[in-house]
């Protein structure tokens, strides 16, 4: 089933519905919030994408490699940039870039390979799954949504939405306001 959440974001909304279906009281907090401006598809898709993310907060979800074939995988991109190169430089690769004008873009492609390679080894080097940097990130776009909407953060209403479709079965009101307290200064 988490295969299939994944793949489709209408998919984990409908599946969020269901489990706030069998919590009463969530159902009418959703309620409370779309009264009071928020959009019902907005939030349902944030926790939707709550339940999708929960192991992209890992090296695999992350990077799309674990750490070795992360480094694995820069070292052959950087490789590709060198071969590209090579054959831009010989008269074949020159024949063909001119016959199509259309490849004239593989002039810049080694060099953009390795920018990326680089960019993407300074993101590997600063991002942890520790950080929790997925989930934090959709956190903060529905509490964003929430106070944009209604002009408060409504702290329990939502934690106990992320209660609800979460395995953080004991998340309350105070550890969302800590959370939010500490990832979203400015909403103080």
């Amino acid at each position: 089933m988490h295969d299939l959440l994944k793949q489709s974001p209408r998919l984990a909304m409908m599946f969020v519905e269901m489990l706030l279906r069998r919590t009463p009281q969530a159902q009418k907090t959703l309620a409370r919030l779309v009264d009071k401006g928020c959009s019902r598809e907005r939030i349902l898709f944030d926790l939707g994408n709550l339940l999708r993310d929960t192991d992209l907060d890992t090296w695999k979800g992350l990077l799309g490699f674990n750490g070795k074939q992360t480094q694995a995988a820069l070292r052959r991109m950087r490789k590709t940039a060198d071969e590209l190169e090579r054959i831009n430089a010989s008269l074949m690769g020159e024949a063909v870039r001119y016959s199509h004008p259309k490849l004239q873009f593989a002039v810049t492609l080694p060099d953009a390979i390795r920018l990326f390679a680089k960019l993407w080894e300074k993101v590997a080097r600063g991002v942890t799954p520790r950080k929790r940097i997925l989930l934090n990130t959709v956190k903060r776009r529905l509490v964003q949504h929430v106070i944009d909407s209604t002009g408060r953060p409504h702290d329990r209403e939502v934690s106990a939405l992320i209660a609800a479709v979460t395995p953080q079965s004991t998340y309350d009101e105070v550890a969302h306001r800590m959370w939010r307290l500490k990832h979203m200064p400015s909403s103080r």
